[in-house]
């Protein structure tokens, strides 16, 4: 088994890596002006998101000796996982002949890009490594977040997809929607899916208490404030332009 300080330098390291591919994959993607090349590179992102997952499960299932896989932490009902998905629906339906209403897609790329810049920017910046003990884990985890980013990224430089007000919106319905099923989920498995049993056990200055359902508030208050951070960027951009 493998230190978690080692897990921890690893999980930095690939922070650094990242960093720099958000930056230059959608730069590259911006100065592409050939369609082919824009859907080729679309799929190139979805599949790897998609060989990430594979071999995140295969990984816990077969690989870690130490993973215990379990109901009660291991479906796809994290918040993560929407903006995850999400963002890969968002960049598949931009670009191929499968179209659905840009509304919708709107929609989506709303979720992913929220969930990206809020809670997968949390979970890199204040990792939490319990039940990781490889680096495959590791990096399969970090992948799972930054993927969200570099997603999000992407839509917004390659297909001009834009946050706004509404997209706040969008999210805080969302939001509150997915909290009944994920609630009655945690209920009947003993779970704690969007975290809305047991506070999450990471070192973060905006979550100075962890009773229940106090640390809910909390993050629906700073979450309202940050959703507008985020905008900030687009309100400013569109007022230059």
């Amino acid at each position: 088994m493998i230190s978690k300080e080692l897990l921890l330098k690893q999980h930095y390291m690939l922070s650094i890596i990242m960093l720099v591919v958000c930056i230059i994959v959608p730069y590259f993607g911006y100065k592409l002006k050939n369609n082919n090349y824009k859907f080729f590179f679309s799929i190139f992102l979805i599949v790897v998101a998609i060989l990430q997952e594979i071999l995140d499960y295969t990984n816990r299932i077969v690989i870690d000796e130490l993973y215990t896989l379990s109901l009660d932490k291991d479906l796809p009902f994290h918040l993560c996982h929407f903006g995850f998905y999400f963002s890969l629906l968002a960049i598949y339906f931009k670009c191929s002949k499968n179209k659905i209403s840009e509304k919708k897609v709107q929609f989506l790329f709303d979720i992913a890009f929220a969930i990206g810049f809020s809670g997968a920017l949390q979970g890199i910046l204040t990792v939490d490594l319990t039940d990781i003990n490889n680096t495959i884990g590791v990096i399969t985890g970090h992948l799972q977040h930054s993927l969200i980013i570099l997603n999000s990224i992407w839509l917004i430089f390659v297909y001009k997809m834009r946050f706004s007000i509404k997209g706040i919106l969008n999210f805080f319905i969302f939001l509150n929607v997915l909290v009944i099923p994920l609630g009655l989920i945690n209920y009947f498995l003993g779970s704690n899916y969007l975290f809305l049993c047991t506070a999450p056990a990471v070192e973060n200055p905006l979550l100075f208490t962890s009773e229940w359902p106090y640390y809910i508030l909390i993050i629906d208050v700073f979450s309202i404030v940050y959703m507008y951070v985020l905008y900030l960027p687009f309100m400013i951009y569109d007022k230059l332009k």
